[in-house]
């Protein structure tokens, strides 16, 4: 029987020239038949030829068949497998953090080169291999994977690795401190890149809301601690913290003054070491006339050298110094960064 070996590239590209060559180790072939569809079991030459060789153009995965006979009739036939190089390329990962590894694999051709768009300094380029191959990219990358046949053509595919940025955790909060009349934070993850957040609060709370509205439980410290772990889509994390003090708030009204001109408590005005906003004050007598009123915007002591002077009843109504006696005191007044409304009253006796 002839012993038929059938040898030529396998692996081709779409478009190249398959040339499959046939040989005989015993030498016996007289006839033979090229074919592609499978021989039956018991082989038949319709179209003797005695060309060793076959030429043709694949267009896709072909199964080339050759039927040998000897001169005494004896029959054999062999098979080769030509596939057109498709090649495919793939990851373990498509999004990374910075600073993370990626493993890119190719398939379906003999070898493999890789290039990077930009330049990838973890990537050793242009050098084939079968096997894969580990990147550490800093930016948004594309890969240019070519996939080899076997006669060294090639075809080229691509993958794009995308760098997730890491969280640069930030806290923003309002008001910038926390005041024990109403102890809450509006507190917010304001982190670039951040995609979830943990919070954890000094006095044991926690959260995983990107905003949170959080009353503080224990407000007899200096100042509250608030900690955040914000995440990017992937999960990796920056962390940050920062302290806020807690603002003991006092308004104090006298309840005497002496406007007498002697120069020793000459004025009456409430007292407080507190911003204010929308503060209105004002002084009524026994029936109920305004006396005195002064409005103000926004108050901070810390910029008045002496607030009662500056901005208190001198004890006079249309110029005259009033009788002695109760009168009756109004104050309404903001703190700063909070909507609430104080209202408070009382009285306030002249004594001259």
């Amino acid at each position: 029987f002839p012993d038929i070996t059938l040898t030529g590239d396998t692996v081709l590209c779409l478009g190249q020239t398959a040339n499959i060559t046939a040989s005989d180790a015993t030498g016996e072939t007289v006839a033979m038949q090229w074919s592609f569809t499978e021989p039956a079991s018991t082989p038949v030459i319709t179209n003797p030829s005695t060309n060793p060789v076959l030429t043709f153009t694949p267009t896709r995965d072909t199964t080339v068949y050759l039927i040998a006979q000897t001169s005494e009739g004896c029959m054999a036939w062999k098979s080769i497998r030509i596939m057109i190089t498709d090649p495919k390329v793939s990851s373990d990962k498509s999004k990374i953090c910075p600073g993370e590894s990626v493993v890119l694999t190719g398939s379906q051709a003999m070898d493999y080169s890789w290039t990077a768009t930009p330049s990838d300094a973890s990537l050793t380029e242009d050098v084939r291999s079968t096997e894969p191959v580990t990147v550490s990219p800093q930016v948004t990358t594309t890969y240019t994977m070519r996939g080899y046949g076997t006669s060294g053509c090639y075809a080229e595919r691509q993958i794009t690795i995308t760098i997730v940025p890491y969280p640069t955790a930030t806290i923003t909060y309002s008001p910038n401190y926390v005041d024990v009349d109403d102890p809450i934070l509006s507190i917010k993850d304001d982190s670039p890149n951040g995609a979830s957040s943990m919070w954890t609060f000094s006095d044991g709370g926690t959260s995983t809301a990107r905003t949170v509205n959080y009353r503080f439980l224990n407000v007899s410290v200096d100042s509250v601690g608030i900690e955040l772990v914000s995440a990017n889509e992937l999960g990796c994390k920056d962390t940050t913290s920062v302290k806020v003090p807690v603002e003991l708030f006092a308004v104090w009204v006298p309840n005497a003054f002496t406007p007498n001109g002697d120069g020793s408590n000459d004025y009456f005005f409430f007292m407080t070491r507190n911003q204010l906003e929308d503060v209105s004050f004002k002084i009524y007598n026994r029936w109920g006339e305004n006396i005195f009123d002064r409005e103000i915007k926004e108050l901070d002591p810390g910029l008045i050298n002496d607030m009662t002077e500056s901005l208190g009843w001198d004890g006079k109504y249309k110029g005259k110094y009033v009788e002695n006696g109760t009168y009756v005191w109004r104050l309404t007044y903001k703190r700063a960064g909070n909507t609430r409304v104080y209202d408070k009253s009382g009285t306030i006796n002249v004594v001259k």
